[in-house]
């Protein structure tokens, strides 16, 4: 093992110094940007941006009959490099300008123009007017290793891939902080890897995300984008991520986190988390950790590591979830105060599988709303440990409640492995949705079943010594239960193991 560690190493090392850039990648730094930790970048990167979407411009004049070959003047400064597809469209007069070409570049403002077999172009007219030029989207833009300072938030025109030397090596840093602000605006599909969005840790609640998708000055379409991070790093913002479909409809197609370290800095009781994503087909978050600021048993700070509302389908898996004020992992089929139902019944499963999480103030909570079926809830394989959860509206590390006429199918926890938790284990709840507008206003929500199997409580109740059990049952409308091959130690806190006393049927062996 140890031979094998030193050389795990030295090949990681030797991957960075021999990083390069990728074939099909433009490297921002042609651009203008220096990564110097110093500069401020903002304008190059986004100068990069544009260009990658194939930002057009105005010409101005291009040079006339028989000459060889032919230069565009335009009318701003353009963004092309050497080598830049062109495509020339409008120009009258010299109309042997328009097609496609290569660039040489010439000036900030003017272009020759070669075939792509490299022969010049000949002029067959004098320039009347009209005319843009533009080069084809290259979307994947490369940040070689270094800190590019940005000032105000970078904006996405197309699908972009960003990609640099690794997240700890090729870092955007947001040196401004005020309301509000972004590191990256994205309302295209984005993919991110191995690079890092981060801020000077936050002291108050600015609300600042590191990548946002979703709204601009209005509401962007994002029917089918896809979100990708791999090998991304965040820290010091509200929020890591806040990725939005921007109604029931209009919803992502898919959200991709994995091997990513996102932590999040803020003042005491803020809204802060890592991810925050809404109205997408599937979210799935693997090996990754997700570190909040909050002080096991002490101050709180931000709230919830993953907090999603309407996403059809997650996988949350491999990760290492810590300090988070509220609970880990929160997941909603729509969202509290919200006196409108959604009413598309297109859920599929939520499945939180092989996680470690610890310090947090609950583990986890799922939340079903209105007259919406949640097919398979999943809870498995997760080591859930020095769970604070003082808060007796939900009293558990696990907390499970369906409202309204909405219905829980399947609710699966399986073995996990819960220590040293201040109340309670897991709680499944029916409740009246008080606000929101439901067919039966006193209905409450339906669990259909509920299965543990080979889960392992270690002291609980630890808050109130023998008060709340390791699984416990509340309201009506709980149908089915079945525990098996459970190992509940309550140490010496007198503590009972189960109250499955709402369910309608319950079979224990």
């Amino acid at each position: 093992m140890k031979y094998l560690y030193i050389f795990v190493i030295i090949a990681a090392g030797s991957s960075l110094q021999g990083a390069k850039m990728p074939t099909d990648a433009v490297s921002i730094k042609d651009f203008g940007a220096k990564g110097n930790g110093i500069a401020d970048d903002t304008a190059a990167i986004q100068s990069g941006l544009n260009a990658a979407c194939g930002e057009r411009f105005a010409i101005a004049t291009s040079t006339g009959a028989g000459v060889s070959p032919i230069v565009i003047t335009t009318t701003a400064p353009h963004t092309f490099l050497n080598g830049s597809a062109l495509t020339i469209e409008g120009v009258k007069g010299n109309t042997n300008a328009n097609g496609r070409w290569s660039a040489t570049v010439l000036t900030p403002t003017t272009v020759a123009l070669y075939s792509e077999a490299g022969e010049a172009t000949a002029g067959n007219a004098a320039y009347v007017s009209g005319g843009t030029i533009a080069a084809p989207s290259a979307s994947h833009l490369y940040f070689p290793a270094g800190t590019y300072n940005i000032s105000a938030p970078l904006e996405t025109g197309c699908a972009m891939f960003l990609s640099g030397d690794g997240p700890t090596a090729s870092i955007i840093f947001q040196t401004h902080q005020y309301a509000l602000i972004h590191g990256i605006v994205a309302n295209h599909s984005l993919t991110m890897q191995d690079i890092a969005v981060n801020t000077t840790p936050l002291t108050v609640n600015y609300g600042m995300i590191a990548v946002f998708g979703g709204t601009s000055s209005a509401a962007a379409p994002m029917l089918g984008r896809t979100f990708t991070f791999v090998r991304f790093n965040s820290s010091g913002f509200n929020f890591g991520m806040d990725i939005n479909g921007t109604s029931e409809t209009d919803v992502l197609a898919s959200i991709m986190v994995d091997d990513c370290n996102i932590s999040v800095g803020t003042e005491e009781n803020a809204v802060s988390q890592p991810i925050n994503a809404a109205n997408a087909r599937f979210l799935t978050v693997e090996n990754s950790i997700l570190t909040g600021d909050s002080i096991p048993g002490g101050a709180v700070r931000n709230d919830h590591a993953i907090y999603t509302l309407a996403v059809r389908g997650v996988l949350i898996q491999n990760n290492l979830i810590q300090n988070h004020g509220n609970s880990a992992i929160k997941l909603l089929q729509g969202g509290f105060s919200s006196p409108a139902c959604p009413t598309i019944q297109d859920y599929t499963s939520w499945t939180i599988d092989n996680n470690r999480i610890a310090g947090s103030g609950m583990a986890i909570a799922v939340y079903s709303f209105c007259a919406l079926v949640m097919p398979s809830i999943v809870i498995s394989n997760n080591q859930v440990s020095n769970i604070q959860d003082t808060y007796l509206g939900d009293y558990a590390a696990v907390y499970v409640q369906s409202n309204c006429q909405s219905n829980m199918a399947q609710v699966l926890s399986r073995n996990n492995t819960f220590t040293n938790l201040g109340l309670g284990g897991i709680v499944l709840d029916s409740q009246v949705e008080g606000d929101k507008t439901c067919a039966a206003p006193a209905a409450q929500g339906t669990i259909s079943n509920f299965t543990s199997t080979g889960d392992t409580f270690l002291n609980w109740s630890m808050a109130s010594a023998g008060t709340f059990p390791a699984i416990n049952s509340t309201g009506q409308n709980l149908l089915s239960a079945s525990v098996s091959q459970l190992n509940a130690d309550g140490a010496s806190g007198g503590n009972f193991a189960l109250n499955l006393s709402a369910f309608a049927q319950v079979n224990v062996n």
